[in-house]
């Protein structure tokens, strides 16, 4: 019997650690994700800032060798 006990809490021990585990693994790839979102966001307003600015360059020098 106190062996079954033994056991029993033992399994509960790991049963909960490994919650635990799997909690804070969560917790983990749910922030890794929304920080590579953040960050692919960002790269997304660089390059779209980057790309505006070009055009206006662009736009400036066409209007410039026209004139």
């Amino acid at each position: 019997m106190r062996s079954h006990v033994w056991f029993s809490s033992a399994s509960t021990y790991f049963t909960a650690s490994s919650m635990r585990s799997h909690v804070w693994f969560s917790s983990a790839s749910t922030y890794l994700t929304a920080s590579s979102m953040r960050s692919h966001v960002w790269f997304s307003s660089a390059s779209t800032y980057f790309t505006a600015s070009s055009m206006r360059s662009h736009v400036w020098f066409s209007s410039a060798s026209i004139l």
